[in-house]
């Protein structure tokens, strides 16, 4: 009977082991996911007059330009150095997050603001700005464009 008891306890403890590692992975990946659209809105201050490129290429498909062509200290215009800086971030979610995604979207109901949203693990990032959005799989930061 101890025995029996001893056994369903050590359960209980492995279930509970595996429910705190898997929350210290999600803080992971949503630490991660902030750090990532702290680091988009870092490169739209620092570039703000190209907004609209910014906006443009967050959304569209992966881009095959390289990212490295401006950020290893070429010349560069304020459009090509956006391109270059969604690119990276893009690329940076798609390492970092298990199917890291990351988008730019219009929310709310005024024009000028937006979201930016990361979203992982199959959560399209539009998905995040939803109000019964998936909570364990979307990150979003809301900004005022330029």
């Amino acid at each position: 009977m101890a025995l029996g008891l001893s056994s369903v306890g050590m359960i209980g403890l492995l279930s509970l082991q595996q429910q705190s590692l898997d929350a210290v992975k999600q803080a992971s990946w949503y630490q991660t996911a902030d750090g990532l659209s702290q680091s988009f809105l870092a490169a739209v201050r620092s570039n703000p007059s190209a907004w609209s490129t910014y906006l443009a290429q967050a959304n569209s498909a992966p881009s095959a330009v390289s990212d490295n062509a401006c950020r290893e200290g070429g010349v560069c215009s304020a459009g090509q150095m956006a391109q270059a800086d969604v690119v990276y971030l893009k690329a940076l979610a798609a390492r970092q997050l298990p199917q890291g995604r990351l988008g730019v979207y219009a929310c709310g109901q005024d024009n000028r603001a937006f979201c930016v949203a990361v979203a992982w693990q199959g959560q399209v990032p539009q998905g995040c700005l939803t109000a019964d959005a998936p909570k364990r799989r979307c990150f979003r930061t809301g900004i005022t464009s330029w």
